[in-house]
């Protein structure tokens, strides 16, 4: 009885210690806040939106069933709670850590003071307290999070990670493994000419999509520049398609990011705003009549008049023309090819309907 009574004592106390140590934390966690100010008007392209409607699905069919409610009473609302807590750690996932340095204080103020965004302030996606000290060195590493684009990036401590993101001791590892002696995960290749990543990575490629300032005055000018902290919001949420990067990587941004970073877009804006432009009958019509008149500009050029037999002398021309021709790679086209490439051209200069075929090593006009 005695030593039940000390291993009960043993356990009430190691319970008391974690409860001591979470407690600790809870009081420490509490001390900072995220930094971003408008994440939940952020639209997202993610799968996420997808998954929780179809979990929600299942859990309704799971209250339908009697035995499912018997057999687990009580749990429905911590399965809530859990998947209410798995969504928080998602929206600071880890998508790679690029690189790491060790500063002073000072030094750090210096780099993050400009890295501003709706996610970031001052360089963290945690509120942190400016410092005068410049004794102590700190260490920090320049995060890609899974939620956002490149333009949201942060130099945060191994401590915040640690604290506020899940598997993040697994990530710093696997960083520790990959990263070389300048503590950088991308080499010079990769790099593309960029300290940490390829600066084509924060170039707009594309715009796909545009949503409106939600909280904007309507009298506002749609490229209004506007505060971090305007009351006014962040402005219009682009889908951008960035460079060098796929489609899958496309991401909303708010337009004041983009005004922050010096990011150009509004040419992509334009180019966007043409694109979904409805042409006019007149418009399409002043389109034909364009291409009818290159078709017959290049027939009087390469294939003279309409006579069948100046038609056949200019293709004959036209093909000596082609086989003569040097590439870039210093090749040349063959007779057979030359000869095909000119018909092709000779049927599209006259709108006449062909096809080239080829059957056993030989091309066979038809």
């Amino acid at each position: 009885m005695e030593e039940s009574s000390d291993e009960d004592t043993s356990h009430d106390d190691h319970d008391d210690d974690e409860s001591a140590s979470g407690s600790q934390k809870d009081a420490k966690s509490s001390t900072k806040t995220p930094a971003a100010s408008y994440r939940s008007s952020r639209l997202s392209i993610d799968s996420l939106a997808l998954s929780d409607y179809v979990d929600d699905e299942e859990e309704e069919e799971d209250e339908d069933d009697e035995d499912y409610l018997l057999s687990t009473e009580g749990s429905k609302h911590s399965k809530q709670e859990s998947k209410k807590e798995a969504r928080e750690y998602e929206k600071f996932k880890i998508s790679k850590i690029i690189a790491t340095q060790t500063l002073t204080p000072l030094a750090w103020n210096e780099i993050c003071a400009g890295m501003n965004t709706s996610e970031i302030t001052r360089g963290s996606r945690w509120e942190q307290e400016p410092t005068n000290k410049d004794d102590n060195e700190e260490t920090r590493f320049l995060i890609k999070w899974g939620d956002v684009s490149f333009v949201h990036c942060s130099w945060e401590t191994e401590e915040d990670l640690l604290d506020f993101v899940q598997e993040s001791k697994k990530a710093l590892t696997s960083f520790g493994r990959k990263c070389d002696e300048d503590g950088k995960v991308f080499d010079a290749e990769e790099r593309n000419d960029g300290t940490y990543f390829d600066p084509a990575w924060l170039l707009v490629d594309r715009i796909l999509n545009i949503q409106p300032a939600e909280n904007a005055d309507s009298h506002l000018p749609e490229d209004q520049k506007m505060d971090q902290d305007d009351k006014n919001g962040p402005g219009r949420q682009f889908l951008v398609k960035w460079g060098n990067s796929t489609y899958s990587e496309c991401s909303y941004e708010f337009e004041n990011d983009l005004i922050l970073n010096g990011i150009p877009y509004k040419e992509k804006v334009a180019e966007f705003k043409e694109r979904c432009l409805k042409k006019s009958e007149a418009s399409n019509k002043q389109e034909r009549d364009k291409g009818e008149a290159e078709f017959r500009r290049l027939y009087k050029e390469v294939f003279g008049e309409r006579s069948e037999s100046k038609s056949q002398e200019g293709a004959v021309l036209f093909q000596q023309e082609l086989e003569a021709r040097e590439y870039r790679n210093g090749g040349r086209l063959r007779d057979y090819q030359a000869e095909g490439v000119s018909w092709l051209v000779s049927n599209l200069v006259n709108n006449r309907s062909c096809i080239l075929a080829d059957e056993m090593g030989k091309n066979v006009l038809a």
